[in-house]
């Protein structure tokens, strides 16, 4: 297993789960999504640095680019990504 794998694992979840938790904060909340995210990355940081193996390796930093990609859609209030949105579609 080389480097760049480990480092895959985690932005390949990062990157095609942003969409999806974007939503489930607009349904949910964003507060409740970012102490889900706090859980999620409060267990897999210190398994990472645990993992005895590759494969748990592999698997404590995809469950960190799942944390991650529960707090990036949330950082900026719903008011901020409505006017975005406005001013994408207008052109």
């Amino acid at each position: 297993m080389t480097a760049h794998e480990v480092h895959e694992a985690h932005g390949a979840h990062l990157c095609s789960l942003l969409i999806v938790f974007g939503r489930a904060g607009d349904l949910f909340g964003r507060r409740p999504l970012f102490l889900t995210r706090v859980a999620v990355f409060t267990v897999a940081s210190p398994a990472t640095g645990l993992a005895g193996s590759e494969w748990q390796l592999v698997a404590a930093r995809a469950a960190q680019g799942v944390g991650a990609a529960m707090v990036s859609p949330t950082a900026r209030p719903p008011r901020h990504r409505r006017v975005g949105k406005c001013e994408w579609t207008r052109h």
